[in-house]
């Protein structure tokens, strides 16, 4: 019998007249508590069409969310479209309102007027002589909180006790703009009224003021 090869026994238990079902090992199954059978078995038939409609009904819900969010857009831009539409027309027939339509300005070739407190571009007051009216106090470079002011002091050969700025650098790539500087000034030296607010560069080193472009 341990010459029989494993084809001979399949085949003697086939042709076996006293053959058992118990003579034949049964097919491992796997267990119970395997990876997500316990929600396969648990799912019940027709269940599956019910979670299909449900996610469809969630998707219907969204999309009509989103074309109600359209519709509200559209509404809006409407809204004010024709209520500037009727202020302007007030204007042209000459009933005077006190509220006016919105107007779009053509810039550059059309600039709206800048309030005159409106902090923009920095200068350097200059004396009589053309030199700056800077002391070289330093409290411009301590207040500003960008640390973006940097000052070189000399003494003045004509004026005892006198210091002037040999450099007088404003990194504007740096500055925020808050006008620290021109409040913490005692000779009121620097300004921020200029009124030019198109500040822009190829480089760091255009954005970079020195005593030359803060004088002009």
């Amino acid at each position: 019998m341990d010459s029989i090869g494993h084809g001979e026994k399949s085949l003697l238990l086939l042709l076996a007249s006293d053959f058992d079902t118990l003579d034949i090992p049964k097919i491992p199954l796997r267990p119970a508590d395997g990876f997500w059978l316990e929600i396969a078995d648990s799912v019940k038939p027709g269940e599956h069409c019910r979670n299909r409609h449900s996610d469809e009904y969630s998707r219907m819900i969204k999309a009509l969310g989103y074309f109600i969010e359209i519709i509200r857009g559209i509404l809006i831009t409407s809204r004010h479209f024709f209520v500037n539409m009727f202020f302007h027309i007030l204007k042209v027939v000459g009933i005077k309102t006190k509220r006016k339509g919105a107007v779009t300005i053509q810039y550059p070739e059309q600039k709206k007027e800048i309030a005159s407190r409106h902090r923009s571009l920095h200068r350097l007051v200059p004396n009589q002589d053309g030199k700056p009216r800077c002391v070289a106090c330093m409290l411009c470079a301590t207040v500003c909180p960008s640390e973006c002011i940097y000052i070189e002091a000399a003494e003045d050969p004509k004026l005892e006790m006198q210091k002037y700025p040999s450099k007088f650098i404003i990194d504007i790539g740096r500055c925020c703009f808050c006008g620290f500087c021109v409040e913490a000034c005692p000779e009121d030296a620097i300004r921020m009224d200029t009124g030019n607010i198109e500040l822009a560069g190829y480089t760091r080193d255009d954005l970079i003021y020195d005593l030359d472009k803060l004088l002009k």
